[in-house]
């Protein structure tokens, strides 16, 4: 097999029809993407992931994201068969990043699923912008956008939230928490509570362990969500238990893998739920 990836050719697109892409990409997308520098992201994306060789399979990203594919349709569907009597949940996300010195400007899209992945649950948009304090504090805000599966129509939601995080090294571990602020207006035009927020503070703890000489980094998590304008008492609503990998494809592309157990607490019908998030992230 070894033999076989060594010896496969490489094949390489002419510089004029990759160029010929490259504009219509720009010319498709530039009214979507007016935050980034497009001339830089096509310049970096070229030079970073070499597009000229992208289909040689030695070494290759596309080699490595084809095995990780393979495992990622073993696990999807061993964990579909350990939670068939369960409401499993499948959440996907695409991630893209560009830093501007201290400031890092983030896009993000993604699809949920419930009712063992069967039905789509949720699709949602997000921008956000952190910024590096000083090492290891940064601050953030985002907006996010989103359609919530009802019985038979969708709701939109407006998401608004304000992050501090702070992380630290101790040896080959990462440390980090987060305390976020988060108010969310759910059918504002059609609903008599559409103008009242549902305010929360989500504070989160991550350990993830770096390995040393490999591209995965397991990491383990904890978080909860506190109410703050319930009207006769604040309290802790949610708790989310989370693990999971982190796996290097390349030079500014990520992908994170991991399994959530969520539940809510004091509430008359509390929910349990199992999800499984696979999330990808470029960094331009």
């Amino acid at each position: 097999m070894k033999e076989e990836i060594q010896n496969t050719p490489t094949i390489f697109i002419p510089t004029t029809t990759m160029n010929n892409y490259c504009n219509d990409f720009i010319v498709k997308f530039k009214k979507t993407l007016p935050i980034f520098n497009l001339n830089i992201i096509r310049l970096k994306i070229a030079e970073k992931h070499n597009l000229l060789n992208l289909f040689s399979m030695k070494n290759s990203t596309l080699y490595k994201l084809k095995n990780i594919s393979c495992l990622l349709t073993f696990l999807l569907l061993f964990v579909s068969i350990l939670s068939a009597q369960e409401d499993a949940r499948l959440w996907t996300s695409l991630d893209v990043e560009q830093d501007f010195g201290k400031t890092t400007v983030g896009m993000e899209g993604g699809l949920r699923f419930s009712d063992n992945f069967s039905m789509r649950e949720e699709n949602y948009a997000n921008i956000n912008a952190d910024y590096k304090i000083i090492s290891g504090l940064h601050a953030c805000i985002g907006y996010r956008i989103s359609a919530d599966k009802e019985k038979n129509y969708y709701k939109y939601s407006h998401r608004f939230n304000l992050d501090i995080s702070y992380k630290i090294d101790i040896k080959r571990f990462d440390l980090g928490v987060r305390s976020r602020i988060q108010s969310k207006y759910s059918q504002i035009n059609s609903s008599e509570t559409g103008q009242v927020p549902n305010i929360y503070n989500r504070n989160k703890i991550l350990l993830s362990y770096n390995i040393k000489k490999n591209p995965i980094s397991p990491f383990i998590a904890f978080e909860f969500y506190y109410k703050l304008n319930n009207p006769d008492k604040k309290y802790i609503d949610k708790l989310r238990y989370s693990a999971g990998i982190k796996y290097k494809v390349d030079k500014g592309i990520n992908l994170k893998i991991y399994y959530m157990n969520e539940k809510e607490i004091n509430k008359s019908q509390p929910k349990k739920l199992h999800i499984y998030s696979v999330s990808l992230s470029f960094n331009l």
